[in-house]
């Protein structure tokens, strides 16, 4: 954080967000594919996607 690396909030609040934001599409993948009406095919590209997405919000880029 303090070389403007990470987003600037509680090592609390980091730890949180990134299990959060990484667990989520395996906890729920069966009910985002059955509710987004997703192959299989289509979740892992739109997981990958997602991964970028994960540090954009975690990591200053």
């Amino acid at each position: 954080m303090g070389k403007g690396n990470i987003k600037k909030m509680s090592p609390q609040q980091f730890f949180i967000n990134f299990i959060a934001l990484m667990s989520g599409p395996v906890c729920f993948g069966t009910m985002y594919k059955k509710m987004l009406n997703m192959s299989d095919r289509q979740y892992k590209q739109i997981i990958n996607e997602r991964k970028e997405i994960i540090l954009g919000m975690l990591f200053s880029k």
